[in-house]
C-alpha cells in the first residue's frame, strides 16, 4: 500500500479522530481526506452552521473526456449562481472522478454552504440538476438517500462525524487508480481562515 493511503477505519485530523469508510481492501487517500475535513473546519470557522450536500454527476454516454473541463465549468457555474442567488460570500466543495466500467466518467460531489442561509437543499438540488444538464450536454444528477447534513458548531458533534464519514467515500482509492490523460482524480475548494488570507 502507498504511503498516502490507509485502510484504518479511523482518521486523525488535528486533535480529533473520525470514523471513515475504509477497511481491509477498501483504502482511502489520506491527503484527500485531510483536505475535505480542513475545508469543513474552515467553513465552520466562518459560519455557525454549514450545510453539507452530497450528490453524483453522470455524463451522457457520449460525454467521456480525458480531462475535467466539464467539472470546472460546473463549479464555476455553481460559484457564480449560488453566490448571486443566495448572497453567499464563500462556497466550499470536494469532488472525485471515477470511471469503473462505464463508457464515461462520473463525479461524486459535496458542497459546503452557509447553513444559516440554506438549511434544506431541495430548491438548490433542483437548480443544480438543471445546471448540470445544461453544462454537461444532457448528463444527469443523482441524489443519494440522506444527502445532506446541517453541521453546527454548537452541536454534540454527531452530525459532523456523520458528515465526515459520508465525505470519506470521496477519498476511496478504488476506481481512481487509472488516471486518464492529465485529469485529476479529485479536487477541493481552497478556502482559508481569515487570519490565513
Amino acid at each position: 500500500m502507498r504511503k498516502n493511503q490507509s485502510t484504518s477505519p479511523y482518521y486523525r485530523y488535528l486533535d480529533s479522530v473520525y470514523h471513515v469508510n475504509a477497511g481491509e481492501g477498501k483504502p482511502i487517500f489520506t491527503h484527500q481526506m485531510g483536505k475535505m475535513i480542513e475545508q469543513l473546519e474552515i467553513m465552520l470557522g466562518h459560519h455557525r452552521k454549514v450545510l453539507v450536500v452530497r450528490f453524483d454527476l453522470h455524463l451522457p454516454s457520449h460525454g467521456h473526456s480525458t480531462d475535467n473541463q466539464v467539472m470546472s465549468m460546473f463549479l464555476n457555474h455553481i460559484r457564480y449562481r449560488v453566490k448571486k442567488r443566495y448572497k453567499m460570500v464563500r462556497l466550499g466543495y470536494a469532488w472525485c472522478r471515477e470511471r469503473n466500467h462505464a463508457s464515461a466518467q462520473h463525479y461524486h460531489v459535496a458542497l459546503l454552504l452557509n447553513g444559516s442561509q440554506i438549511q434544506y437543499p431541495d430548491k438548490l438540488l433542483s437548480l443544480l440538476t438543471q445546471w448540470w444538464g445544461t453544462v454537461s450536454d444532457g448528463g444527469h444528477l443523482f441524489i443519494p438517500e440522506n444527502c445532506y447534513y446541517l453541521v453546527s458548531r454548537q452541536s454534540d458533534g454527531r452530525v459532523k462525524r456523520d458528515a465526515i464519514y459520508r465525505l470519506s467515500y470521496l477519498a476511496k482509492v478504488n476506481s481512481k487508480q487509472s488516471r486518464e490523460g492529465f485529469a485529476n482524480d479529485y479536487g477541493t475548494s481552497r478556502l482559508k481562515m481569515e487570519s490565513d488570507q
